[in-house]
């Protein structure tokens, strides 16, 4: 009897467990989605302030979130373990507490290197908490339709705080384009690209129905936002990897994979750098400026010649009040602009040449490398697609956007997902779908 009992307790314990966890992955995806003040009033004179980054429930709640995590998946433990010793990522990690010594803002660097660590643990351990892949499935994409459906609601029903409107205090230019929850139309592009993912993944596992309208709704999004790099990136990924699932030979693979990069990076910052890419540019049937971006690249490559090896300090130099009003043609973009619209540009101008070097490693060629491990190895096709198509769209977004190392912004977090969710993948057998364990397993 006492058997009995104490095997329907296990048993009653291990429900609880998987349900805490469950409930643990969707809260950190909506946290990461929703953020904490989502519909911002963006004609809110609250904006004209200063960043400091010094948002005390952002580091309250994702330090309670790490912590969380850790206790929920340590029990993983070679899992655990492999998540948190990518080697690679620990010397970018260290060499990044070594920059914030000489960053010209040393606080805000601190408080946002902290931010950067927990948000890594957090990304790292994420996919551990789902039993199983078809779990894992269930609950991204039951998330993300919520944010789905709550971001058209805010169209419909909030407009005022959901779209772009004239009266906003900055950018009043971008009036009419959707941003749901988000507080910008480009976040709000991006993000939604990643869904469309999402969406297929689901759909490829099973999930047809959930999955198909995800991707239909999001896609749908990306286009009425207007942001034209995730417009014009999201189908480029999908051709991409379509194309890079009939090449077998790392070479064909490593020139599918980064001809769109280079190129991508010569049509922009290239097209500053180098008057010969320019004149060429110029000639393309598109905006040659991309938006003014030109300007941003101009300014930014110029204060980078003054620091080009430690930079100015991790996340600091677009947050410096030299930066923010030091600019005398404030008519420019390049005056307004509160990042670098290239998250490798931005990364030098913050870490220097030093910094850039590891950050590309970790963060393009070490997850190329786990990805052609995967699949020689056999590993799950569709979920190793999803982080690939993840990793792929990032890393071309950046080319357009900065968003590397932004804090808690939702792309940097995709992409720390899709970077150790190849690593695993590359280690470990995903199961599809594991039956619960016989009571009394755990004895």
């Amino acid at each position: 009897m006492s058997q009995v009992t104490a095997s329907h307790v296990d048993g009653s314990q291990e429900s609880w467990a998987r349900v805490a966890r469950a409930g643990l992955f969707v809260a950190v995806w909506c946290l990461v989605w929703i953020g904490l003040e989502p519909f911002g009033d963006l004609g809110s004179q609250d904006l004209l302030g200063l960043t400091t980054g010094n948002d005390l429930w952002i580091y309250v709640t994702f330090g309670l979130l790490g912590a969380m995590i850790v206790g929920a998946t340590v029990g993983r433990w070679k899992h655990f373990v492999t998540a948190l010793t990518d080697r690679p990522f620990i010397w970018l990690a260290l060499y990044i507490g070594v920059n914030i010594a000489i960053s010209t803002d040393f606080a805000s660097s601190l408080r946002r290197y902290i931010l950067f660590l927990t948000v890594a643990l957090i990304a790292a351990l994420v996919c551990l908490l789902p039993r199983d892949r078809d779990e894992f499935a269930r609950l991204i994409v039951g998330c993300a339709l919520f944010v789905t459906i709550l971001s058209y609601a805010g169209v419909l029903l909030l407009p005022e705080l959901a779209v772009h409107q004239a009266t906003d205090l900055v950018e009043a230019r971008l009036a009419g384009d959707w941003r749901g929850v988000f507080g910008h139309k480009n976040l709000a592009g991006g993000v939604f690209s990643t869904m469309v993912f999402i969406g297929i993944f689901a759909a490829r596992i099973g999930l047809v129905v959930p999955g198909m309208t995800l991707a239909c709704l999001a896609g749908l999004f990306v286009v009425l936002s207007a942001a034209k790099s995730s417009i014009i990136i999201v189908v480029l990924t999908l051709l991409v990897s379509t194309a890079c699932a009939g090449i077998k030979s790392t070479f064909g693979r490593a020139l599918m994979v980064f001809t769109p990069l280079v190129v991508l990076l010569c049509l922009g910052v290239g097209s500053v750098i180098s008057p010969a890419i320019g004149s060429i540019v110029s000639a393309l049937p598109f905006d040659a400026s991309f938006t003014g971006r030109t300007d941003v690249w101009a300014f930014a490559l110029e204060k980078f010649a003054e620091k080009p090896v430690t930079g100015y300090g991790f996340l600091s130099f677009w947050s410096l009040e030299s930066t923010k009003f030091g600019i005398e043609d404030n008519e420019q973009w390049a005056g307004s602009a509160s990042n670098g619209h290239n998250g490798f540009l931005d990364t030098a101008l913050n870490l220097g040449v030093i910094g850039l070097v590891l950050t590309v490693i970790v963060l393009v060629i070490q997850p190329f490398r786990n990805d052609l491990k995967a699949r020689r190895q056999g590993a799950d096709p569709i979920m190793t697609t999803l982080f690939f198509q993840l990793w792929l769209f990032s890393i071309y977004l950046s080319c357009m956007e900065s968003f590397l190392f932004s804090r808690t912004d939702p792309v940097w977090f995709s992409l720390l997902v899709a970077v150790f969710g190849l690593r695993m993948t590359a280690r470990f057998r995903v199961v599809a779908n594991q039956p619960p364990s016989p009571p009394g397993a755990g004895a």
